[in-house]
């Protein structure tokens, strides 16, 4: 069931009420209203911010200070350990996202090491502080209440504790990071060199245009690795494409998934044909892209392919 983690915690608790796992009164008791108001306020800053074309004046301004990817990524570690202090970790992701994305695009590397780096160290950082994540205020706010004059769980008090967990698990975290990342390339890179070339997908719109051509840098032809797609995979370039290949022809749907950037869609059916583009589908977007007819092929591009229903599809 693809099922999105608010629909998914909404169920969770309608269904803990229904069954009198506790009653309505203590579930509203239960909720930190100070701790919302937090979050839903960062949270509209930092859409508003991405509206006013903030985010990529910042992006500009760190693309002129970090030359290379290895800059990049340690401005990235040390401004998040800076950031994450004070301000709740959610908020600093909400702001980082489409500033590293924008920045990786402009740079033409693979944002999911930085993504990564991002998830990671935000949230490491963030439980330094009181103030840095939700669950931190609930501590000391459920400390200060069922104590009462007894416990009172000061900033700095917290900060010395909090600070050697974040050393901790920091060292942790890079070490798993660079796990992660080393997997992550290394079976792309594998995926990439056994299956690409000399396999070109042409697409030809009428007898007398052109071919576009893209150079096939990843082949799913198994159940694992059509589930897979590109999550994961390194950013595609204008000449570079996906290919989906199904045994017999079926209908099927696809989504984003955890793809971080835009692509087409492209569903091509037995007799070699574009029946259904689905152009410039938004990284994170939950919305499903069905073939609505049996396909044999599906080609994903990154987004401004050009391509149209009805043009003619080959392999070379």
């Amino acid at each position: 069931m693809r099922i999105s983690r608010p629909a998914g915690a909404l169920v969770g608790s309608m269904l803990m009420a229904v069954y009198g796992m506790f009653s309505l009164d203590k579930a509203f008791s239960a909720i930190d209203i100070h701790t919302l108001h937090i979050l839903l306020w960062m949270m509209i800053v930092a859409v508003y911010l991405r509206i006013e074309g903030f985010l990529e004046l910042v992006a500009d301004k760190i693309l002129s200070l970090s030359k290379s990817s290895p800059q990049l990524l340690i401005f990235i570690i040390l401004s998040l350990g800076l950031l994450s202090v004070p301000f709740v970790n959610d908020t600093i992701c909400l702001l980082y996202t489409p500033i590293i994305l924008a920045i990786t695009t402009q740079l033409k590397i693979k944002s999911m090491p930085y993504l990564l780096t991002l998830a990671t160290f935000a949230k490491i950082r963030s439980v330094m502080t009181i103030t840095g994540n939700p669950q931190n205020i609930l501590i000391g706010s459920v400390a200060n209440q069922q104590a009462k004059r007894t416990v009172d769980v000061k900033f700095m008090e917290y900060f010395r504790v909090g600070v050697l967990i974040a050393i901790i698990t920091a060292t942790i975290g890079i070490l798993t990071l660079a796990a992660e990342v080393k997997c992550a390339h290394g079976k792309d890179s594998c995926v990439a060199k056994k299956n690409a070339s000399p396999t070109v997908v042409a697409i030809t719109h009428g007898v007398h245009s052109p071919p576009r051509e893209f150079r096939i840098v990843l082949l799913c032809n198994t159940n694992d690795t059509r589930e897979k797609g590109l999550q994961g995979f390194q950013m595609l370039k204008s000449d570079e494409a996906a290919l989906f290949v199904y045994t017999k022809p079926e209908s099927v749907t696809f989504w984003m998934g955890s793809v971080v950037y835009s692509i087409d869609i492209i569903f091509v059916g037995p007799d070699k044909k574009v029946q259904r583009v689905y152009p410039d589908c938004k990284p994170g977007s939950l919305e499903l892209y069905p073939s609505l007819a049996p396909i044999q092929w599906v080609v994903e591009t990154a987004a401004g392919s050009g391509v149209r229903v009805g043009d003619r599809v080959r392999l070379k």
